[in-house]
C-alpha cells in the first residue's frame, strides 16, 4: 500500500477505517476484508485505521459521523470512501469491494 496520503496518485483510492479493538465485528473485517482487498487492489488502496476508543479519536470520529451523515454514529467497522460511508461487517466487504 501506498505511504502517501496527498490523494494526488492516479487511481489509488483512499479510505478511513474507524474501530475498536474489543469489537469482534471490526476484528471480521481486519482479518478478512482487509487480506482480500491488500491481494486485489495492493498500492492501489491506502487505508488509515483510527481506534475510535480514546479521547481524541472518539472526537474525530463523532466529528467524521456528523460530517458524513452517519445516522448510527457510535457503531463500527465505520469505512469512509470518497462521500459515502460503509457501516457493518457486511456492508464493508458487500459494498466496499464493488466500490473501491
Amino acid at each position: 500500500m501506498t505511504n502517501t496520503l496527498t490523494g494526488n496518485e492516479p487511481g489509488t483510492v483512499y479510505a478511513v477505517f474507524f474501530y475498536l479493538p474489543t469489537c469482534p465485528y471490526c476484528h471480521a473485517v481486519i482479518e478478512n476484508t482487509f487480506p482480500a482487498w491488500e491481494s486485489e487492489f495492493g498500492d492501489q488502496l491506502f487505508i488509515v485505521s483510527i481506534n475510535a476508543s480514546t479521547s481524541g479519536t472518539e472526537t474525530l470520529f463523532s466529528a467524521a459521523c456528523r460530517v458524513y451523515g452517519v445516522d448510527r454514529c457510535g457503531s463500527v467497522p465505520l469505512l469512509l470512501i470518497g462521500d459515502r460511508y460503509l457501516l457493518g461487517s457486511v456492508d464493508i466487504p458487500d459494498i466496499g469491494t464493488p466500490l473501491i
